[in-house]
């Protein structure tokens, strides 16, 4: 997810996700064009499980998606979906 979104922020949908009992479960990655500490520190404190900058090159950006899925989708161990909501 990019914090830079209309309507609202990715800090806005990362908030709403980790402050509903049946989606907080989910990972959330952040990428985003954006470096700035303060925009990283936020989405940590909200509760994002990664925070990436994205690349200018549409060859990285491709790179960093197949990273991202690669950890996230197969690396990762997953919690039951008869668990997720139930706290």
């Amino acid at each position: 997810m990019d914090i830079k979104m209309p309507r609202m922020t990715g800090f806005d949908v990362l908030e709403w996700i980790k402050n509903d009992g049946a989606l907080r479960r989910i990972p959330v990655v952040i990428v985003s064009s954006s470096n700035r500490p303060e925009d990283i520190d936020r989405a940590y404190e909200l509760g994002a499980n990664a925070y990436m900058v994205k690349p200018m090159d549409y060859h990285a950006v491709e790179r960093l998606f197949g990273s991202i899925t690669h950890y996230w989708g197969l690396e990762c161990a997953k919690p039951g979906l008869e668990t997720i909501g139930q706290r």
